[in-house]
């Protein structure tokens, strides 16, 4: 799917083409299942777009793990 702007292109869910300067830093994000797979997946490469990520998940020592595993202030869980 493209965008009328051909920013962002994705395929299944997965960032094909990214236009140089475009940064998600004043995005928030919220991620179901983030505590392992995709969920985990999604999160780290939105925190690496420097989004702010809300992770969800039902395994409440995942979600510590996947804090812990971040030193930043852009993860909430």
């Amino acid at each position: 799917m493209k965008n009328e702007h051909n920013l962002v292109e994705f395929e299944n869910g997965i960032l094909l083409k990214r236009s140089v300067g475009l940064m998600l830093s004043k995005v928030h994000v919220i991620v179901t299942g983030a505590g392992a797979g995709i969920g985990k997946e999604i999160v780290t490469s939105c925190l690496s777009e420097r989004a702010h990520v809300v992770a969800c998940d039902i395994s409440e020592d995942s979600l510590n793990e996947l804090k812990a595993s971040y030193s930043t202030n852009k993860l909430s869980t």
